[in-house]
């Protein structure tokens, strides 16, 4: 059956790596979780990258969940260090915003994530601004229009229901009439996925955000073919991060919230080669 003897939730691995011994943490995290006070010992002088510390542990029936793994370093240490502990059994669930890194990964089956739609965006939003699986009914439109507007993208709704959370009902119907801050913050959030790609990757994104938008592919290699190099291992790698998308009919297309970033980013750099230029 799928009784479990331990489980652990590790919400936003990429993110909480980067902060400082936000690797240490997570692992620390995950055995606490799994394990008691006694089975662990003094915590405090644990050295959590060793493995000599994993194999005194007792094997369990485990299922863990890693989100928004980015690096194969992290599903390694994390996973690499702890798989002593994991007895026959055990589940692993890894969710990642780049599919290629699944190549590498011990992975049995692979299921892309659709966008979500109306009752499944507003009962997440609702969870996230306001703790019931439902809005609040004198907010019920606007949540409705709010959620339209993410378009489906878990990681918009989240983070504007969570920007409401705990708000006075005045100023969270200001928020969501007029959209303006949280707007700011999904942009940051989605900004992390193209600083992470390389000149050519970000030029063929650029393009393809403010020309080539419902375009056929080999259009898109036909018009780049002399400005980029590398160009069609380019356009793989930004499917592949689900920045962009190719329909069956071979035609390219973007999310509306990430296309609005890429025109936001292509603004942004037509205003700095101006003022370098005066």
């Amino acid at each position: 059956g799928f009784s479990f003897e331990g489980r652990s939730f590790l919400e936003n691995v990429n993110d909480i790596w980067k902060q400082k011994d936000g690797q240490v943490s997570l692992q620390k995290k995950l055995v606490s979780d799994i394990y008691t006070r006694n089975q662990l010992g003094d915590r405090d002088t644990v050295v959590f990258g060793e493995m000599a510390f994993y194999k005194r542990l007792p094997r369990k029936k485990i299922f863990l969940v890693l989100d928004n793994v980015s690096e194969l370093e992290q599903f390694n240490t994390l996973y690499g260090s702890c798989c002593e502990c994991f007895g026959h059994g055990s589940r692993i669930i890894i969710t990642t915003r780049d599919r290629h890194l699944l190549h590498y990964l011990p992975v049995d089956h692979v299921y892309k994530m659709k966008y979500m739609d109306i009752a499944e965006s507003l009962e997440l939003f609702s969870w996230h601004a306001f703790k019931f699986p439902s809005p609040i009914e004198s907010y019920a439109e606007l949540c409705r229009d709010v959620v339209e507007y993410c378009g489906g993208l878990p990681l918009a709704i989240k983070l504007i229901g969570s920007f409401l959370f705990d708000r006075s009902g005045v100023e969270s119907k200001f928020v969501l009439e007029k959209l303006k801050i949280p707007t700011d913050m999904i942009m940051r959030n989605l900004r992390t996925d193209f600083d992470d790609l390389d000149d050519d990757e970000k030029k063929i994104f650029l393009d393809v955000a403010t020309l080539f938008i419902g375009m056929d592919r080999d259009d898109l290699i036909q018009a780049l073919q002399y400005s980029v190099e590398y160009l069609e291992v380019g356009i793989t790698i930004l499917e592949q991060k689900n920045l962009i998308t190719i329909d069956s009919k071979n035609k390219i297309g973007m999310h509306s919230l990430v296309r609005a970033m890429g025109r936001e980013i292509k603004r942004e750099h037509g205003i700095a080669e101006v003022s370098s230029m005066i």
